[in-house]
């Protein structure tokens, strides 16, 4: 898995399409979707064409710094501006920690 953020349907300053590839994540609206096929298209995550699928429906709190966040609630993201590594809360039976994506 690719981290590639908030999703952008267009590349920055131009007309042409941002291109995603198999295994890339992006964020929009709150969800979490990744590209499941070898390149897309400019369709909308959302889209059933778009070759994006869901990963969660869920509005985590995404926080970034050098220090973790104390007390995150399952599924919170943090990225570390220190090594550049993006982070997700996850809990079981010991209690929460950071897992990197």
């Amino acid at each position: 898995m690719n981290y590639r953020g908030i999703y952008r349907k267009y590349i920055a300053g131009s007309s042409n399409y941002e291109t995603y590839v198999y295994g890339d994540v992006v964020e929009k609206d709150g969800s979490s979707y990744i590209c499941g096929v070898s390149k897309t298209f400019g369709y909308l995550p959302e889209d059933p064409v778009s070759g994006f699928r869901i990963m969660q429906r869920i509005i985590v709190n995404f926080t970034e710094g050098i220090t973790a966040p104390a007390s995150p609630i399952k599924g919170d993201r943090w990225f570390n501006t220190a090594d550049g590594v993006l982070y997700t809360s996850v809990t079981d039976d010991s209690g929460t920690i950071w897992v990197k994506l």
